[in-house]
């Protein structure tokens, strides 16, 4: 009888480009910043309050509607709606202007974070590993600061080449293609 190969570095892999691409374009706001406030007249502080808007967003909803939707959904489709709901924060601040719009925005992606970036990846590494599973959970964690910096660094050059509206968009399509490559090929658990 043939020993069936383990998966799980593979799924391993997987949820951290997930983080990588997820909270690499969530977290280069700051980048996108001089062109926010230049285009719109709205100050840095009022801008910067997109982050205050999407931290409670992703505490509210990680301590309410996560664990029902981890349960009900599965951690697979959680990353789903997460893909769609980064996305789509992408696409809202590459159109529009209002202070009101990019603070919904802001709070989408709050939402994005909180229901399916971090928990569904720590349950599936929880899920796939007993042994290494600490050593896994902190690999795959390192998507998150690894994806920071690269996507910074892409979205910095994106801006001077095509200008923020349209690296916005660039963001929301590579979140998409990425997101949804990743959940056709994920599994929830090894059975």
């Amino acid at each position: 009888m043939k020993k069936a190969k383990f998966s799980g570095y593979w799924m391993a892999v997987m949820c951290f480009i997930f983080i990588f691409i997820n909270m690499g374009a969530l977290n280069s706001l700051g980048v996108f910043m001089p062109s926010l406030v230049k285009e719109t007249g709205y100050t840095t502080a009022q801008i910067s309050l997109m982050f205050t808007f999407a931290g409670i967003a992703a505490v509210v909803t990680g301590m309410t509607v996560t664990p029902i939707a981890l349960r009900k959904l599965g951690e697979k489709n959680c990353m789903l709606i997460s893909t769609v709901l980064t996305a789509a924060h992408a696409l809202i601040y590459s159109f529009t202007s209002s202070l009101w719009v990019l603070y919904v925005g802001a709070a989408i992606a709050g939402v994005s974070i909180g229901i399916g970036i971090y928990a569904a990846c720590c349950a599936i590494i929880g899920h796939w590993f007993v042994k290494n599973r600490l050593m896994m959970l902190s690999i795959v964690s390192a998507g998150s600061g690894i994806g920071s910096a690269v996507m910074n660094m892409f979205s910095g050059a994106a801006i001077v080449a095509i200008g923020y509206r349209h690296t916005y968009q660039v963001l929301a399509a590579m979140v998409l293609v990425v997101g949804i490559v990743i959940w056709l090929a994920i599994r929830n658990r090894p059975e």
